[in-house]
Protein backbone atom coordinates (compact mmCIF):
# COMPACT_ATOMS: atom_id res chain seq x y z
CA UNK A 1 0.00 0.00 0.00
CA UNK A 2 2.76 2.41 0.73
CA UNK A 3 4.81 1.59 -2.37
CA UNK A 4 1.82 2.73 -4.29
CA UNK A 5 1.25 5.83 -2.51
CA UNK A 6 4.77 6.93 -3.39
CA UNK A 7 3.26 6.92 -7.14
CA UNK A 8 -0.32 7.20 -6.47
CA UNK A 9 -0.18 10.55 -4.55
CA UNK A 10 3.42 11.14 -4.15
CA UNK A 11 4.60 11.45 -7.56
CA UNK A 12 1.48 11.40 -10.15
CA UNK A 13 -0.44 14.55 -9.30
CA UNK A 14 3.09 16.77 -10.25
CA UNK A 15 4.31 14.78 -12.87
CA UNK A 16 0.61 15.05 -14.78
CA UNK A 17 0.39 18.76 -14.67
CA UNK A 18 4.41 19.28 -15.41
CA UNK A 19 3.67 17.01 -18.44
CA UNK A 20 0.54 18.79 -19.33
CA UNK A 21 1.73 22.43 -18.83
CA UNK A 22 5.08 21.23 -21.38
CA UNK A 23 2.86 20.62 -24.06
CA UNK A 24 0.67 24.43 -23.36
CA UNK A 25 -2.35 22.86 -22.00
CA UNK A 26 -4.98 24.95 -20.64
CA UNK A 27 -5.08 25.38 -16.69
CA UNK A 28 -8.03 24.68 -16.25
CA UNK A 29 -7.99 21.42 -18.39
CA UNK A 30 -4.49 20.34 -16.22
CA UNK A 31 -6.96 21.00 -13.44
CA UNK A 32 -9.41 18.80 -14.48
CA UNK A 33 -7.19 15.59 -15.17
CA UNK A 34 -5.04 16.25 -12.09
CA UNK A 35 -8.13 16.51 -9.96
CA UNK A 36 -9.87 13.41 -12.04
CA UNK A 37 -8.81 10.38 -9.39
CA UNK A 38 -10.72 12.41 -6.44
CA UNK A 39 -14.39 12.08 -8.85
CA UNK A 40 -13.68 8.07 -8.94
CA UNK A 41 -12.58 7.88 -5.58
CA UNK A 42 -15.74 9.26 -4.31
CA UNK A 43 -17.54 7.65 -6.46
CA UNK A 44 -16.25 4.29 -6.01
CA UNK A 45 -15.39 3.91 -3.28
CA UNK A 46 -18.30 1.66 -1.64
CA UNK A 47 -17.88 -0.57 -4.48
CA UNK A 48 -13.93 -1.02 -3.11
CA UNK A 49 -15.96 -2.25 -0.01
CA UNK A 50 -17.95 -4.49 -1.65
CA UNK A 51 -14.72 -5.99 -4.19
CA UNK A 52 -13.22 -6.58 -0.89
CA UNK A 53 -15.66 -9.35 0.73
CA UNK A 54 -15.42 -10.31 -2.84
CA UNK A 55 -12.24 -10.96 -4.05
CA UNK A 56 -9.89 -10.53 -0.45
CA UNK A 57 -7.20 -7.62 -0.13
CA UNK A 58 -4.50 -9.82 -1.56
CA UNK A 59 -5.86 -9.95 -5.04
CA UNK A 60 -7.69 -6.57 -5.12
CA UNK A 61 -4.56 -4.32 -3.86
CA UNK A 62 -2.83 -6.61 -6.76
CA UNK A 63 -5.19 -5.91 -9.74
CA UNK A 64 -5.56 -2.16 -8.65
CA UNK A 65 -1.80 -2.11 -9.31
CA UNK A 66 -1.21 -3.61 -12.08
CA UNK A 67 -4.60 -1.50 -13.88
CA UNK A 68 -2.16 1.73 -12.75
CA UNK A 69 0.14 0.35 -14.57
CA UNK A 70 -1.65 -0.10 -17.42
CA UNK A 71 -1.86 3.77 -17.60
CA UNK A 72 0.81 4.99 -17.06
CA UNK A 73 2.29 3.31 -19.81
CA UNK A 74 -0.62 4.35 -21.81
CA UNK A 75 -0.08 8.12 -20.86
CA UNK A 76 2.61 8.85 -23.00
CA UNK A 77 0.66 7.40 -25.73
CA UNK A 78 -2.17 9.25 -25.58
CA UNK A 79 -2.19 12.65 -27.28
CA UNK A 80 -5.45 14.26 -26.31
CA UNK A 81 -6.18 15.85 -22.74
CA UNK A 82 -9.27 13.58 -22.98
CA UNK A 83 -7.32 10.56 -22.87
CA UNK A 84 -5.66 11.69 -20.40
CA UNK A 85 -8.77 12.56 -18.01
CA UNK A 86 -9.72 8.91 -18.60
CA UNK A 87 -6.94 7.34 -17.72
CA UNK A 88 -6.64 9.62 -14.46
CA UNK A 89 -10.36 8.08 -13.81
CA UNK A 90 -9.39 4.93 -13.88
CA UNK A 91 -6.52 5.64 -11.66
CA UNK A 92 -8.80 7.13 -9.38
CA UNK A 93 -10.74 3.71 -9.36
CA UNK A 94 -7.21 2.18 -8.79
CA UNK A 95 -6.24 4.48 -6.06
CA UNK A 96 -10.13 3.44 -4.28
CA UNK A 97 -9.31 0.38 -4.17
CA UNK A 98 -5.86 0.64 -2.52
CA UNK A 99 -7.29 3.04 -0.20
CA UNK A 100 -10.32 0.97 1.02
CA UNK A 101 -8.96 -2.54 1.03
CA UNK A 102 -5.40 -1.59 2.50
CA UNK A 103 -7.00 0.12 5.32
CA UNK A 104 -9.33 -2.21 6.03
CA UNK A 105 -6.65 -5.17 5.88
CA UNK A 106 -4.46 -3.28 8.02
CA UNK A 107 -7.25 -2.50 10.88
CA UNK A 108 -8.90 -5.94 10.66
CA UNK A 109 -4.93 -7.65 10.96
CA UNK A 110 -3.74 -5.64 13.37
CA UNK A 111 -4.10 -6.87 17.13
CA UNK A 112 -6.39 -4.53 19.19
CA UNK A 113 -3.87 -3.88 21.81
CA UNK A 114 -1.47 -2.52 19.23
CA UNK A 115 -3.99 -1.31 16.48
CA UNK A 116 -3.14 2.51 16.92
CA UNK A 117 0.41 2.31 16.47
CA UNK A 118 0.14 0.06 13.50
CA UNK A 119 -2.58 2.54 12.00
CA UNK A 120 -0.14 5.46 13.16
CA UNK A 121 3.59 3.49 11.41
CA UNK A 122 1.19 2.97 8.35
CA UNK A 123 0.13 6.97 8.42
CA UNK A 124 4.07 7.59 8.90
CA UNK A 125 5.11 6.08 6.07
CA UNK A 126 2.48 7.23 3.85
CA UNK A 127 3.67 10.88 4.29
CA UNK A 128 7.35 9.92 3.56
CA UNK A 129 6.30 7.63 0.35
CA UNK A 130 4.60 11.03 -0.73
CA UNK A 131 8.09 13.06 -0.05
CA UNK A 132 9.55 10.07 -2.20
CA UNK A 133 7.47 10.28 -5.08
CA UNK A 134 7.81 14.17 -5.34
CA UNK A 135 11.71 12.93 -5.41
CA UNK A 136 11.37 10.77 -8.05
CA UNK A 137 9.92 13.01 -10.40
CA UNK A 138 12.32 15.57 -9.41
CA UNK A 139 15.57 12.71 -10.26
CA UNK A 140 13.98 11.34 -13.46
CA UNK A 141 12.46 14.67 -14.90
CA UNK A 142 8.65 15.22 -16.31
CA UNK A 143 9.81 15.43 -20.30
CA UNK A 144 8.97 11.83 -22.23
CA UNK A 145 8.36 8.47 -21.07
CA UNK A 146 11.25 8.21 -18.09
CA UNK A 147 9.06 9.53 -15.20
CA UNK A 148 6.41 7.66 -16.24
CA UNK A 149 8.31 4.45 -16.88
CA UNK A 150 9.64 4.83 -13.42
CA UNK A 151 6.47 5.14 -11.69
CA UNK A 152 5.40 1.92 -13.75
CA UNK A 153 8.48 0.12 -12.09
CA UNK A 154 7.76 0.98 -8.51
CA UNK A 155 3.67 0.17 -8.88
CA UNK A 156 4.81 -3.08 -10.28
CA UNK A 157 6.89 -4.01 -7.06
CA UNK A 158 3.67 -2.95 -4.97
CA UNK A 159 1.28 -5.30 -7.12
CA UNK A 160 3.81 -8.26 -5.92
CA UNK A 161 4.19 -7.48 -2.31
CA UNK A 162 0.15 -8.38 -1.68
CA UNK A 163 0.13 -11.21 -3.31
CA UNK A 164 3.64 -12.58 -1.44
CA UNK A 165 1.59 -11.96 1.89
CA UNK A 166 -0.09 -14.66 3.84
CA UNK A 167 -3.22 -14.10 6.08
CA UNK A 168 -5.71 -16.62 8.17
CA UNK A 169 -8.83 -14.54 6.90
CA UNK A 170 -7.25 -12.16 4.16
CA UNK A 171 -11.48 -11.36 3.75
CA UNK A 172 -12.15 -10.72 7.09
CA UNK A 173 -14.32 -7.58 7.74
CA UNK A 174 -14.40 -7.75 11.67
CA UNK A 175 -12.18 -6.58 14.36
CA UNK A 176 -11.73 -8.53 17.50
CA UNK A 177 -12.35 -6.57 20.70
CA UNK A 178 -10.85 -7.67 23.86
CA UNK A 179 -13.44 -6.02 26.22
CA UNK A 180 -16.86 -5.95 24.76
CA UNK A 181 -17.52 -2.91 27.26
CA UNK A 182 -15.18 -0.45 25.36
CA UNK A 183 -16.86 -1.10 21.76
CA UNK A 184 -18.48 1.39 20.42
CA UNK A 185 -21.91 2.01 18.76
CA UNK A 186 -21.93 1.67 14.87
CA UNK A 187 -24.09 4.92 13.96
CA UNK A 188 -21.68 6.65 16.82
CA UNK A 189 -18.67 5.25 15.03
CA UNK A 190 -19.85 6.14 11.53
CA UNK A 191 -20.78 9.85 12.95
CA UNK A 192 -17.47 10.44 14.54
CA UNK A 193 -15.62 9.12 11.71
CA UNK A 194 -17.46 11.22 8.95
CA UNK A 195 -16.56 14.33 10.79
CA UNK A 196 -13.41 13.69 11.32
CA UNK A 197 -12.36 12.35 8.06
CA UNK A 198 -14.18 15.58 6.65
CA UNK A 199 -12.85 18.35 8.63
CA UNK A 200 -9.31 16.58 8.12
CA UNK A 201 -9.50 16.32 4.26
CA UNK A 202 -10.96 20.43 4.08
CA UNK A 203 -8.33 21.30 6.54
CA UNK A 204 -4.88 19.47 5.45
CA UNK A 205 -5.98 20.39 1.79
CA UNK A 206 -7.00 24.23 2.79
CA UNK A 207 -3.68 24.55 4.86
CA UNK A 208 -1.09 23.38 2.29
CA UNK A 209 -2.96 25.90 -0.51
CA UNK A 210 -3.02 29.14 1.59
CA UNK A 211 -0.84 28.93 4.30
CA UNK A 212 2.68 30.25 2.49
CA UNK A 213 0.16 33.42 1.24
CA UNK A 214 -1.52 33.95 4.03
CA UNK A 215 0.70 33.32 7.00
CA UNK A 216 4.52 33.80 5.13
CA UNK A 217 4.25 37.99 5.02
CA UNK A 218 3.54 38.05 8.84
CA UNK A 219 5.21 35.60 10.11
CA UNK A 220 8.63 34.70 8.03
CA UNK A 221 9.02 37.53 5.60
CA UNK A 222 12.01 36.85 3.32
CA UNK A 223 11.79 32.96 3.51
CA UNK A 224 10.63 30.41 1.42
CA UNK A 225 7.29 30.60 0.69
CA UNK A 226 6.53 26.56 1.20
CA UNK A 227 8.47 27.15 4.58
CA UNK A 228 5.20 26.94 6.36
CA UNK A 229 3.45 24.52 4.72
CA UNK A 230 6.66 22.19 5.81
CA UNK A 231 6.13 23.27 9.53
CA UNK A 232 2.32 22.14 9.11
CA UNK A 233 2.97 18.58 7.50
CA UNK A 234 5.77 17.95 9.64
CA UNK A 235 3.64 18.54 12.62
CA UNK A 236 0.83 16.07 11.25
CA UNK A 237 3.70 13.30 10.33
CA UNK A 238 5.36 13.81 14.08
CA UNK A 239 1.86 13.15 15.34
CA UNK A 240 0.77 9.55 14.18
CA UNK A 241 2.89 7.47 16.51
CA UNK A 242 1.84 9.36 19.75
CA UNK A 243 -1.62 9.39 18.87
CA UNK A 244 -0.89 5.48 18.20
CA UNK A 245 0.44 4.95 21.39
CA UNK A 246 -2.78 6.96 23.31
CA UNK A 247 -5.15 5.18 21.15
CA UNK A 248 -4.38 1.80 22.12
CA UNK A 249 -4.02 2.83 26.02
CA UNK A 250 -7.12 5.14 26.49
CA UNK A 251 -9.75 4.53 23.22
CA UNK A 252 -10.01 6.87 20.56
CA UNK A 253 -13.27 8.41 21.52
CA UNK A 254 -11.10 10.63 24.51
CA UNK A 255 -8.70 11.57 21.93
CA UNK A 256 -11.60 13.21 19.91
CA UNK A 257 -11.93 15.52 22.75
CA UNK A 258 -8.77 16.48 23.54
CA UNK A 259 -7.39 17.39 19.64
CA UNK A 260 -11.05 19.31 19.25
CA UNK A 261 -10.00 21.66 21.85
CA UNK A 262 -6.71 21.88 20.45
CA UNK A 263 -7.96 22.54 17.03
CA UNK A 264 -10.18 25.61 18.97
CA UNK A 265 -6.83 27.17 20.21
CA UNK A 266 -4.85 26.50 17.00
CA UNK A 267 -7.52 28.85 15.38
CA UNK A 268 -7.45 31.30 17.54
CA UNK A 269 -3.76 31.63 17.76
CA UNK A 270 -3.59 31.55 13.99
CA UNK A 271 -6.16 33.94 13.11
CA UNK A 272 -4.28 36.73 15.95
CA UNK A 273 -0.84 35.22 15.62
CA UNK A 274 1.58 37.58 17.61
CA UNK A 275 5.14 36.55 16.88
CA UNK A 276 6.88 34.58 14.37
CA UNK A 277 7.92 31.50 17.13
CA UNK A 278 4.75 31.50 18.59
CA UNK A 279 3.12 31.02 15.13
CA UNK A 280 5.64 28.54 14.01
CA UNK A 281 4.46 26.48 16.69
CA UNK A 282 0.67 26.90 16.54
CA UNK A 283 1.32 25.92 12.86
CA UNK A 284 3.17 23.14 13.87
CA UNK A 285 -0.13 22.00 16.52
CA UNK A 286 -2.56 22.84 13.69
CA UNK A 287 -0.58 20.10 11.12
CA UNK A 288 -0.41 17.73 14.19
CA UNK A 289 -4.60 17.82 14.72
CA UNK A 290 -5.41 17.71 11.22
CA UNK A 291 -3.15 14.52 10.79
CA UNK A 292 -4.58 13.14 13.07
CA UNK A 293 -8.51 13.21 12.34
CA UNK A 294 -8.25 10.92 9.47
CA UNK A 295 -6.17 8.71 11.79
CA UNK A 296 -8.78 8.85 14.58
CA UNK A 297 -11.78 8.49 11.85
CA UNK A 298 -10.13 4.55 10.89
CA UNK A 299 -9.78 3.64 14.26
CA UNK A 300 -13.41 5.16 15.14
CA UNK A 301 -14.74 2.84 12.84
CA UNK A 302 -12.39 -0.20 14.16
CA UNK A 303 -14.00 0.41 17.60
CA UNK A 304 -17.24 -0.46 16.30
CA UNK A 305 -15.54 -4.05 15.38
CA UNK A 306 -17.87 -4.45 12.65
CA UNK A 307 -18.73 -3.67 9.08
CA UNK A 308 -14.80 -1.84 8.74
CA UNK A 309 -14.89 -1.63 4.58
CA UNK A 310 -18.06 -0.21 4.50
CA UNK A 311 -16.76 2.39 7.22
CA UNK A 312 -13.02 2.92 5.47
CA UNK A 313 -15.28 3.92 2.36
CA UNK A 314 -17.34 6.16 3.82
CA UNK A 315 -14.86 8.26 5.86
CA UNK A 316 -12.66 7.61 1.97
CA UNK A 317 -15.24 10.10 0.99
CA UNK A 318 -15.96 12.06 3.54
CA UNK A 319 -12.07 13.24 3.33
CA UNK A 320 -12.07 13.40 -0.63
CA UNK A 321 -15.29 15.61 -0.15
CA UNK A 322 -13.73 17.78 2.56
CA UNK A 323 -10.66 18.31 0.09
CA UNK A 324 -12.55 19.59 -1.96
CA UNK A 325 -14.68 22.31 0.02
CA UNK A 326 -12.02 23.35 2.50
CA UNK A 327 -9.97 25.71 -0.21
CA UNK A 328 -13.18 26.62 -1.78
CA UNK A 329 -14.25 27.51 1.42
CA UNK A 330 -10.76 29.58 2.96
CA UNK A 331 -10.73 30.99 -0.46
CA UNK A 332 -13.83 32.25 -0.23
CA UNK A 333 -13.35 33.89 3.31
CA UNK A 334 -10.19 35.22 2.23
CA UNK A 335 -12.13 37.68 -0.10
CA UNK A 336 -14.02 38.22 3.00
CA UNK A 337 -12.22 38.94 6.30
CA UNK A 338 -8.46 38.28 4.53
CA UNK A 339 -5.86 36.75 6.44
CA UNK A 340 -7.53 35.32 9.80
CA UNK A 341 -9.87 33.03 7.06
CA UNK A 342 -7.62 29.98 8.30
CA UNK A 343 -7.72 30.78 11.73
CA UNK A 344 -11.11 31.52 11.70
CA UNK A 345 -11.71 28.25 9.36
CA UNK A 346 -9.84 26.09 11.95
CA UNK A 347 -11.82 27.83 15.11
CA UNK A 348 -14.97 26.51 13.19
CA UNK A 349 -14.11 23.26 12.44
CA UNK A 350 -13.34 22.29 16.15
CA UNK A 351 -16.32 23.87 17.33
CA UNK A 352 -17.79 21.71 14.71
CA UNK A 353 -16.48 18.46 15.91
CA UNK A 354 -17.26 19.28 19.45
CA UNK A 355 -21.07 19.68 18.61
CA UNK A 356 -21.16 16.51 16.91
CA UNK A 357 -19.28 14.60 19.86
CA UNK A 358 -21.76 16.40 22.16
CA UNK A 359 -25.14 15.04 19.89
CA UNK A 360 -23.31 11.32 19.71
CA UNK A 361 -22.02 11.06 23.63
CA UNK A 362 -25.03 9.72 24.76
CA UNK A 363 -24.41 6.68 21.95
CA UNK A 364 -21.03 6.06 22.94
CA UNK A 365 -20.15 2.84 25.48
CA UNK A 366 -19.22 4.25 28.92
CA UNK A 367 -15.27 2.94 29.32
Amino acid sequence: MVASQTVQDGALGPLLATALAQRSVRPMRVGAVVGAPSISIALLSPFSAKLYKSVGPRVGLSVAAFVTIACLLSYPLVERTSGWFLLSLIVGFAMAVRWVMGETWLITSAPGDLRGRAVGIQEICIGLANAAGQALIATTGSSGRTPFLACAAVMAGAGFIPLLVRARNPCADLVRVSKPETQTHWPTAVRLALASAFVGGALETGAHAFLPTLVLGKLWEGSSPLFAASVFSLGAMASQLPLGVLTDRIGSERIHLKVSVLLLIVGCALAWTLTAWIGCLFIFLGGACTGCLYTLAGLSIAASSKQVSAGIAKITIAYTLGGFVGPVTIGTMVGVIGAPALGCTVLASGLGLLLVQYCTKPLVSTR
